[in-house]
């Protein structure tokens, strides 16, 4: 009964992260909705630079092991989601569709964030049976 108490809180763990990051994938447009652009941009840039931070310490702290999920969070922040929230705060004058990032038009770098986003919602649901090596 124990370990299936255990289990239990194991399998609901897994949930969390899914669900958090589907709130924010819904919940940013709406934001959009209720600020103005500029306001709402410089909030969904925080808080997809952020939040993801957090799932990834998270993960960390309760597996201790380097997993599918916590590399595509990390390559979210560290190749998507932060270059794009600095350039987003160092660029409040310009559009969206005219700022540049090492050549790179943010309008697709976007698009491209939006895929990823994805696919690091899909390694939460990944299921987590094969065990990798502790550091």
């Amino acid at each position: 009964m124990l370990k299936t108490y255990f289990s239990e809180i194991r399998r609901t763990q897994r949930l969390w992260p899914v669900l958090i990051l589907a709130v924010l994938a819904f919940g940013v447009p709406l934001i959009f909705q209720m600020l103005p652009r500029r306001q709402a941009a410089e909030i969904a840039s925080a808080l997809f630079v952020f939040i993801p931070l957090l799932l990834l310490i998270w993960e960390w702290r309760l597996n201790r092991r380097v997993t599918f999920y916590l590399l595509a969070l990390a390559a979210f922040i560290v190749l998507l989601a932060l270059p794009q929230a600095l350039v987003r705060w160092m660029s409040t004058e310009e559009s969206i569709a005219e700022v540049t990032f090492l050549g790179l038009k943010m309008a697709w770098l976007h698009r491209v964030s939006n895929l990823a986003y994805l696919g690091v919602l899909l390694a939460a649901l990944w299921p987590r049976r094969r065990r990798a090596p502790k550091l």
